[in-house]
């Protein structure tokens, strides 16, 4: 399901794109960490960070103000890792993926951004409590977050996101460093 939204907005942001002169598509990717607050307060209770990453299309809308002020629309796909957290003998792991859409504004002054985005995305959870595993299905559910940007040329910039996956049922965030290409 994840896959064939991601490739519908992929033509559709696409075909978008043929109608202006500049391409307003753009692509990305990025990898880091994620994590939970931990329900386990002893000192014999460990927790681990999953490795987590997301990957997006976007579309930029016109730009006001010389390019300062910008807006686009982002479906994205995340991947929490695998979270594990508890007391050796009665580990416990959840693992978040989602594929969203959001609403990003962004502010630039010369190569440097910094960039807000909310909107909707379909949440599924896998829970495992040692050898029982459970999956919560894809739920609706929220995302937004805020990052900055750095652009080292006109076609690359680097990304630093700080993003929230939120339903009745997750609340994971995810930290990540990445690429983003805007299409010639």
């Amino acid at each position: 399901m994840y896959r064939s939204l991601f490739i519908a907005a992929s033509f559709f942001a696409a075909s978008l794109a043929h109608a202006n002169e500049v391409n307003p598509v753009y692509a990305g990717a990025a990898l880091g960490t994620s994590t939970w607050k931990p329900s386990c307060n002893a000192s014999f209770c460990d927790r681990e960070r999953g490795v987590a990453g997301k990957a997006w299309l976007g579309y930029q809308f016109g730009t006001v103000e010389d390019n300062k002020l910008l807006s686009s629309v982002e479906a994205t796909y995340f991947n929490s890792g695998v979270i594990t957290e508890g007391p050796k003998d009665s580990r416990h792991s959840t693992h978040v993926t989602a594929f969203g859409l959001s609403y990003k504004a962004a502010y630039k002054v010369g190569a440097f951004g910094m960039h807000a985005r909310g909107g909707v995305a379909a949440i599924n959870n896998q829970v495992s409590y040692g050898t029982a595993q459970f999956k919560d299905g894809n739920k609706f559910g929220f995302t937004y977050g805020i990052g900055a940007s750095y652009q080292v040329n006109e076609n690359v910039s680097v990304v630093l996101d700080a993003d929230k996956l939120r339903n009745n049922r997750v609340s994971a965030p995810i930290y990540t460093v990445g690429v983003n290409y805007k299409f010639k």
